[in-house]
């Protein structure tokens, strides 16, 4: 079917609803439901306007915004990329140490009961301190490198981690 047909269709009748509807108010003597009425019918029957077309862009056109938009986004990704330091560049990532591949609190158990000062030497201290300057000079956006042994360290204790909350979920 027509849904323009119907909708016509359709009009048409509200319009003659309304104008017997106006029509049986004029004789009830009612002049301002009268004139509201009729001024209601009237609006009715004023056809909607028919939607904007839309505009279409041609091809050439929208080559050329993809071409803008490309350039713009080139400058301010040039504009974002602070030049890296020549040395921290060149400096491979520094592997995971064994004792930070421990928990702190299983550490700590091992670790006698010896205050912080007596327990650093002086060679571990450099050593953090090399480390730390590593790590605050090192590019943004560049990861740790972590060994083999590390890797499968991290691999073991997630499977115990795991195994552990299986077993306590079977206890339950």
């Amino acid at each position: 079917m027509d849904t323009a047909k119907i909708l016509a269709d359709l009009r048409a009748e509200r319009d003659q609803i309304n104008q017997a509807i106006a029509a049986l108010e004029s004789l009830g003597g009612t002049g301002a439901a009268a004139k509201s009425t009729a001024k209601v019918a009237k609006a009715a029957s004023v056809k909607a306007k028919p939607k904007a077309k839309r505009r279409v862009i041609s091809a050439a056109g929208r080559s050329r915004i993809a071409a803008a938009a490309r350039k713009r986004w080139a400058a301010a990704r040039s504009a974002k990329a602070a030049p890296v330091a020549p040395q921290a560049a060149k400096r491979a990532p520094q592997p995971v140490s064994a004792a930070s591949k421990q928990k702190p609190a299983a550490a700590a158990k091992e670790r006698p009961a010896v205050s912080k000062a007596k327990a650093v030497k002086p060679e571990t201290s450099a050593q953090q301190a090399a480390t730390a300057a590593v790590t605050s000079k090192r590019a943004k956006g560049t990861r740790r490198v972590l060994t083999a042994e590390a890797r499968k360290a991290m691999s073991e204790a997630a499977k115990a981690r795991w195994a552990n909350k299986v077993a306590a979920a079977k206890t339950e």
